[in-house]
C-alpha cells in the first residue's frame, strides 16, 4: 500500500510566482498572467487593507506547487 499526500494549502508569496507561472502558462497559454501581473495582485493582498488573498496547494514532502 503507498501513502498518499495530501497538498497543504498556504498563503501565496513572492517566492511562488515562478512556479506559479509555470503553471499558469501550461494551463492558459494564449492569456496567461504576466510576473508583473502577480507582482501587483500580491501587492494587493497584503496589510491590513488587504483587498485580495491568494493561495497554492504546495506538496509538503517535495515543496513543490
Amino acid at each position: 500500500m503507498s501513502a498518499v499526500t495530501t497538498a497543504v494549502l498556504r498563503e501565496m508569496r513572492w517566492w511562488d510566482i515562478e512556479p506559479v507561472l509555470e503553471l499558469e502558462h501550461a494551463l492558459f497559454p494564449d492569456d496567461a498572467w504576466s510576473p508583473g501581473m502577480f507582482w501587483s495582485e500580491l501587492a494587493h493582498a497584503r496589510g491590513p487593507g488587504a483587498t485580495r488573498h491568494y493561495v497554492v496547494a504546495e506538496d509538503p514532502v517535495t515543496g513543490r506547487i
